[in-house]
């Protein structure tokens, strides 16, 4: 239920702000020539795999190693984004991708 409340929550004060920005009104036309499908797709992905983490949440007694998991994502993400994508691997990205790296394994301990 909470996930579909903050999905909800979202979609009535995230319309109406692009609504009067006037750079994001300029960007919606192209965002619909790439297809609003798609956009759509994404969000439902998003809110399911944060259904995924309150499941897990929910069916275990150690949060912490959760947490920890669905951090992991972040530096996953960041070696993605650097070898898929192409991504200039900057100094500050790496150090910030160690130091959460650190963090986890701290959790992990």
């Amino acid at each position: 239920m909470f996930m579909v409340l903050q999905a909800l929550m979202t979609l009535t004060w995230a319309v109406p702000l692009l609504a009067m920005l006037p750079a994001e009104r300029r960007r919606l036309p192209a965002l619909r020539q790439q297809g609003l499908a798609m956009l759509v797709a994404t969000g439902l992905m998003m809110t399911c795999t944060y259904g995924l983490v309150l499941i897990a949440l929910a069916l275990t007694d150690e949060v912490s190693y959760v947490v920890a998991l669905r951090q992991l994502s972040i530096p996953v993400g960041v070696l993605m984004g650097v070898l898929w994508l192409k991504e200039p691997a900057s100094r500050a990205k790496a150090l910030g991708t160690l130091v959460m790296l650190a963090g986890l394994v701290l959790v992990a301990l």
